[in-house]
């Protein structure tokens, strides 16, 4: 059989690093928003994501995106890896070091993609220029070493907002007790406790870092 013409589901299982839902993942906002011109007061990465349900959207905005286009940010990183990075980070104490907390909203790569939304482009801030104009929004800027995002995989799609359809959405959060509340609070969503895959519950004495 002709290697294009393998079944999807097949390569999904021999490439692990393949996902097939991409997610956005949030995190605690400071009471200044450098990206956000009108921010609210500081809010945790729970309240964000409490809003997000609430709305049944996510907005676009423009950080880290050159030319000020709005736009939702995904990562195509696959959920277990993404686990991992956020279990790393909480046992070594890390966690505020990084861009997101595991507080995300993932929908199906195809969805998005009829949606029109795109993986980005991985290139020097040099080539922003030469790309087309309808273009210039997938742009990422690339130069390793000292500039390298790549491992997030990053898709995105241009839009002030994107509404979440209850079929096509699975809500992630860190652990079964907050999924238990998020579900109390919103019964028509999915909740995805990610202790499930392995992250610690630093509710839990023996998970804490004391160094």
């Amino acid at each position: 059989m002709p290697h294009e013409n393998l079944p999807r589901t097949w390569l999904q299982m021999a490439r692990r690093d393949i996902a097939s839902v991409v997610i956005h993942w949030t995190k605690t906002r400071p009471a200044t928003d450098r990206f956000i011109p009108m921010a609210p007061p500081g809010r945790d990465a729970s309240m964000i994501l409490d809003d997000i349900v609430k709305n049944s959207c996510l907005l676009g905005n423009v950080g880290f995106i050159k030319g000020n286009q709005k736009c939702v940010c995904f990562t195509e990183t696959p959920l277990a890896e993404m686990v991992s990075i956020f279990a790393s980070a909480a046992l070594i104490g890390k966690a505020t070091t990084l861009r997101y907390e595991p507080f995300g909203v993932g929908v199906p790569k195809e969805w998005l993609f009829q949606k029109g939304g795109r993986p980005v482009i991985y290139q020097p801030g040099d080539d922003y220029d030469r790309l087309p104009d309808d273009f210039r929004w997938r742009h990422c800027k690339y130069e390793p070493p000292s500039v390298d995002f790549t491992w997030e995989r990053e898709w995105r799609i241009q839009a002030d907002k994107l509404c979440l359809e209850l079929a096509h959405t699975w809500i992630f959060l860190p652990t079964a007790e907050m999924a238990a509340d998020f579900a109390e609070r919103h019964p028509l969503w999915r909740f995805v406790p990610l202790e499930l895959f392995g992250l610690p519950n630093l509710g839990d004495p023996a998970n804490r870092n004391e160094a």
